[in-house]
């Protein structure tokens, strides 16, 4: 009697010779890369930020950069502080009514209260600005929108995610995972950093650009009129 074996579809990736996991179309890699990254071929970004962050410490080394990134920097605080408000008072309504208003802006208002709490304010708003000057400079380093936010929000959190000890079904032991939170509440954070604080590095390296070619343009001329005269 021959045995009938269950279809399963191959993940709908190009080149991808893995079959999907569950009822989803990607296979168990795609899907991660999904469900974190916001798109099945977006690869994390946070390892090539170094060079921009270093941009970003050499302009704050000149008075006009510190006084910029200082308002930048409390800006970021305040917007903290705000958040942070809002959460304990939706813990409160929570803790006297015992109904737990799990909206979006209490979702986001609960990641960016933590990560303010576990993280320097400063390394912050200078990773946010690193990923603004990383997206002018490749911005093909970034699959899609939703690629881009979820970046924002992987770095946002970087060094303050929360991390939980669960049961895995597949290898029968105790695995410690990272809770990145609800697709939804990340995607609506990463607009916010977006529009924010990631804009704001996008500013920069256009204003460098301008710079430096206005720059290149003052040394041609120079060396025309050398020519010139010689």
């Amino acid at each position: 009697m021959v045995e009938m074996v269950p279809y399963r579809p191959l993940c709908i990736v190009d080149g991808c010779p893995k079959h999907a996991h569950g009822r989803d179309k990607y296979c168990s890699q795609h899907l991660h890369r999904v469900n974190t990254h916001g798109h099945p071929e977006q690869l994390p970004v946070t390892l090539k930020l170094a060079p921009y962050k270093q941009q970003i410490t050499l302009w704050t080394a000149s008075a006009d950069g510190m006084k910029a990134f200082n308002a930048i920097v409390a800006s970021y605080e305040e917007a903290a502080k705000s958040f942070q408000r809002d959460a304990v008072a939706a813990h409160n309504e929570m803790m006297t009514t015992g109904i737990r208003h799990n909206t979006m802006h209490n979702q986001v208002a609960e990641i960016v209260s933590r990560t303010s709490r576990l993280k320097d304010s400063r390394k912050t708003v200078t990773q946010l600005l690193a990923l603004g000057l990383m997206l002018e400079d490749q911005p093909r380093s970034f699959r899609s929108d939703t690629a881009i936010f979820f970046q924002a929000v992987n770095v946002f959190n970087e060094d303050a995610n929360v991390r939980k000890k669960l049961y895995s079904k597949q290898t029968g032991k105790i695995e410690t995972v990272t809770r990145y939170g609800k697709k939804s509440a990340r995607l609506h954070l990463g607009r916010w950093l977006m529009k924010n604080y990631v804009s704001l590095g996008i500013q920069l390296s256009r204003q460098w650009s301008k710079k430096l070619a206005q720059e290149r343009r003052e040394r041609e001329e120079l060396h025309s009129l050398i020519r010139a005269s010689a």
